[in-house]
């Protein structure tokens, strides 16, 4: 199976999920920042994958066997507002 690294110009060396995680989002900001002088699909594109990374996140938090602190888990919950995402699976393309 190829490496899902190979798709981008810079990753994250593997052991640090801190700088893995920091580095997803980094990414995902440039992409869309780079979607918004592209098409309205690109930008699409680029909001569902931060919305797929967010997800993901959200799925860490809820985990029982997650060992962040309580308040830090109820921050970053917070972040996380599914309506404007769910709103990209809507919209139809024009």
């Amino acid at each position: 199976m190829p490496s899902p690294a190979k798709g981008y110009a810079r990753t994250p060396t593997a052991g640090n999920p801190a700088r893995s995680e920091a580095w997803a989002l980094l990414e995902t900001a440039r992409l869309i920042e780079e979607a918004k002088r592209q098409d309205r699909d690109a930008l699409l594109d680029a909001l569902r994958r931060n919305w797929r990374l967010w997800t993901l996140f959200q799925a860490h938090l809820v985990d029982a066997e997650c060992t962040l602190p309580t308040a830090v888990r109820s921050n970053l919950s917070g972040l996380i507002t599914p309506t404007p995402a769910l709103a990209l699976w809507n919209v139809e393309k024009k």
